[in-house]
């Protein structure tokens, strides 16, 4: 494969294959494995900057990515901020034909237990089946256990039980990882 294709392929420039050429071109093996897991983790931290500098410039860019990555209906502005809710999801939830929501809520600042409180709240105002709230930062122990006393969802035609509420990182759903709700 060609140089041109190759960059393509990978999404960087021809320039930055020259300049870590300049950079690395006479490392060893060696060199090159002790190097390797601070590329990893400069590679996390550059995601997640891109993200947290996306959200500080607009907290709102955040709520729309994760709802496109989450397949997610925004809600009006109006009604997000008078229920906190930032999108809906919605999905069968037996065979007769009925469907159950998961509320979604989208915090860019820092996440603390009272996010949860309203969400299960609104949850209950709503009869929601679940409830996602998306996060920047990691989740501290309090957060995850308040998110865990909701318990369970059993779906009724599959029987799969699924956490009522879940707390999840944007950068992991960069990285793919999935919200568990029923399809």
């Amino acid at each position: 494969m060609r140089l041109p294709a190759t960059c393509r392929k990978i999404g960087i420039t021809e320039q930055t294959i020259y300049r870590w050429k300049m950079k690395y071109g006479n490392l060893g093996v060696p060199e090159l494995r002790r190097l390797k897991p601070f590329e990893e983790e400069s590679m996390k931290s550059t995601e997640e900057g891109k993200l947290r500098s996306m959200t500080i410039r607009i907290p709102e860019g955040l709520r729309d990515w994760a709802m496109n990555v989450l397949g997610a209906r925004v809600t009006g502005l109006d009604e997000q901020e008078r229920t906190g809710i930032d999108g809906r999801i919605t999905f069968q939830g037996n065979a007769e034909g009925t469907f159950e929501t998961v509320l979604l809520r989208v915090v860019p600042g820092k996440t603390k237990t009272s996010h949860i409180r309203d969400l299960r709240g609104a949850m209950g105002q709503e009869k929601a089946a679940l409830g996602v709230l998306v996060t920047m930062d990691e989740p501290t122990e309090s957060l995850l256990a308040e998110a865990s006393e909701s318990g369970f969802y059993e779906h009724p035609a599959t029987g799969e039980q699924y956490p009522r509420v879940q707390v999840i990182r944007a950068i992991d759903l960069i990285a793919g990882e999935p919200v568990q709700v029923p399809r």
